[in-house]
């Protein structure tokens, strides 16, 4: 009798150590939980696409939940301007068409909706929520008191695996891909035909998903998603501010957006991917071995090697804005950007011009990479880092003394004091007239 409560007891201590044990297997490693949950700072414009279904047990409904459940979670990190996907806007096409045909007096406008900089996609890749233990595996202990008696110790497993892919809307390209796998355990002590009165105790049947190893998995598969998710945009993406007041009723205070609006038709575009580091980029007027391209943090830029400028011909729209991401390295580097004749400049420093305007930041700009704006409309010039005005002033006082219909960039560089100075991502941009 000893040995067979000694047998019973070790089973038990063999499976008690996963009761309601949950685990998930994330290729590469994310941000602290605690730095997603307490982020205060800029916003990235994301959209969460729908999610296939690739998986023989799933079906559509739960990709669904699935895509749902990750916008739901993004917006909680406080990170995200979270997006409504395309096939959710039939509701704000009606509101539309009741504006256009007079039945409202208010409504939405065209050309106030946001595009997202990075879609999130995803697939389904397996779902079994019977990962382990189907078909009446487990560990049998039979009970000699009664002939084919026994209990039957089930370890109840559930599994998921998707796939999720981040990608740049703007030029398609695939930011980054990683596989997020989920897996919930709970030990269960099945209690089938007979139990502990003769027969051999078979798993219990598993329910929904409500209250199971299925839900579990799916919630920590989610966590991990959502921190390798905040971890694969590039911080230059977290470019977007607040915008601080908009059209309102009537005897309400109406002020203007202070946060970087692009135009929507370009006109230039120039991300250097398709060059090698050490190639010089044609078309841009560039002094020899003064500059070439550079790769710095999963992307393509254009170093300066020595004090000097890059400069290329545009056609500028009347209303435009100029987009481009700035790396300076230390307090002694510097940049000019040159737009149509209308002069910014800054320092790895809080220094930062815009024509005569002269402005000091909060914060050293050196060490990180920055996302510089520049909008010219309806007779103003607003300079925008990282989606936040800084200054502004009128198109003539901007002005600087290089001729109109130039795009240059001047860099105050010193590699041997590791002051360097990067630029990239460039766009130009016409606003609708």
């Amino acid at each position: 009798m000893r040995t067979i409560l000694s047998v019973l007891l070790l089973a038990l201590c063999w499976l008690c150590p996963s009761f309601a044990d949950t685990k998930t297997v994330v290729t590469g490693s994310g941000a602290d939980s605690k730095e997603v949950l307490t982020y205060q700072g800029p916003k990235a414009r994301l959209a969460v696409g729908r999610f296939e279904v690739k998986a023989g047990k799933a079906y559509g409904e739960i990709g669904d939940g699935i895509s749902d459940m990750l916008v739901d979670a993004l917006f909680r990190t406080n990170r995200f301007i979270i997006l409504e996907k395309g096939d959710a806007l039939a509701g704000l096409e009606e509101e539309f068409r009741m504006v256009e045909s007079g039945m409202a007096k208010s409504g939405p406008q065209k050309g106030t909706f946001e595009t997202a900089d990075v879609i999130v996609l995803g697939a389904i890749t397996a779902f079994e929520p019977e990962y382990k233990g189907a078909g009446g595996g487990g560990i049998v202990i039979p009970l000699p008191w009664k002939i084919g008696g026994g209990v039957t110790l089930k370890k109840e497993e559930a599994y998921i695996a998707a796939t999720i892919r981040l990608a740049d809307v703007r030029t398609r390209r695939i930011i980054n891909s990683v596989r997020v796998e989920g897996v919930a355990s709970k030990t269960k002590v099945g209690g089938g035909a007979g139990g502990l009165i003769g027969s051999v105790v078979l798993a219990g049947a598993l329910g929904k998903y409500k209250n199971t190893p299925m839900e579990q998995a799916v919630m920590v598969m989610l966590d991990n998603a959502v921190t390798e998710i905040v971890k694969s945009v590039p911080e230059e993406y977290y470019r977007h501010g607040e915008t601080q007041a908009a059209p309102a009723p009537q005897e309400e205070i109406i002020g203007g957006s202070r946060s970087f609006r692009p135009g929507t038709k370009v006109v230039f575009e120039e991300t250097f991917a398709k060059y090698e580091p050490g190639d010089v980029p044609s078309g841009w007027n560039i002094k020899a071995d003064t500059a070439e391209i550079a790769l710095f943090r999963d992307r393509k830029w254009l170093r300066f090697l020595e004090p000097a400028s890059a400069s290329r011909p545009v056609a500028f729209p009347a209303d435009c804005s100029l987009e481009f991401f700035a790396y300076l390295s230390s307090s002694a580097s510097g940049l000019v950007c040159v737009m149509d004749g209308i002069s910014v400049g800054f320092s790895g420093g809080t220094a930062v011009s815009l024509g005569a305007t002269q402005v000091q930041l909060p914060a050293d700009l050196k060490g990180s990479v920055h996302t510089v704006g520049i909008s010219r409309k309806a007779g103003k010039v607003r300079l925008f880092i990282d989606g936040t005005q800084v200054a502004q002033t009128a198109v003539e006082e901007g002005k600087a003394s290089v001729s109109s219909g130039t795009l240059k960039f001047s860099a105050t560089v010193d590699l041997n004091g590791k002051a360097e100075v990067l630029v990239g991502g460039i766009r130009l941009a016409g606003y609708e007239q």
